[in-house]
Parts: C-alpha cells; structure tokens; sequence
C-alpha cells in the first residue's frame, strides 16, 4: 500500500515495499514510482512521465509485484537481481525456480 501525505505530497512506502525496490536496483525516484503506480488512473506512459523514468522501467518495476513474497526477500536479500526476478513473472511456480536459480548460482 502506497501512501501520500497530503500536507507534503510526499510518498509514504511501506519499509518492506520500499527495501526490496531499493534492493532490485532501485533509488529516491522508485519510492516516486510506487506512488505514481497506486494511482489507478494513470496508464503505464504517465507514470514514467511523472516519475522521468522509461515507461519500460515502469513496466518492468510493475511486473516485479505480481511475484510471490519469497520471492521478494531473495530480492531485498540481494541473492537474486531484478533482471533475474523479471524472467519468473511467466513462470509456473516463481518461488521454486527462484530458489533453484540462487542455489545453482545460474544467470538469465
């Protein structure tokens, strides 16, 4: 859940949310990006203007999400990157392949 304090419009993300989009490479502007991602009115394109960042970083960023939790502790961990993470979005069981991909040490 993304937050914007009113007073200051500044985002409020969730420690856990905010240390693995910092962990998948992530800065200052990726907190911007979250916040921008919870407003559902804006279409991918207007994000990443809002955000100045490519609309395919916004896309990539978003598919992030949709992985499970462990997943996303590997990711904070920094035992697997974001590019390794994007492949398991199609993926049939993510977490399963996330963790024969780190115990294996393999690269996409």
């Amino acid at each position: 859940m993304i937050l914007l304090d009113r007073a200051t419009t500044t985002p409020s993300v969730p420690p856990t949310v905010s240390s693995w989009v910092l962990a998948a490479g992530g800065g200052p502007s990726d907190a911007a990006f979250q916040a921008g991602a919870a407003l559902a009115s804006l279409d991918t394109l207007a994000r990443a203007q809002v955000i100045r960042r490519r609309w395919s970083h916004v896309t990539n960023t978003l598919k992030l999400l949709k992985l499970p939790d462990v997943v996303h502790d590997m990711l904070v961990s920094g035992a697997l990157s974001a590019g390794r993470a994007r492949t398991l979005v199609t993926s049939y069981d993510p977490a399963e392949v996330a963790r024969h991909i780190v115990e294996n040490g393999l690269s996409v």
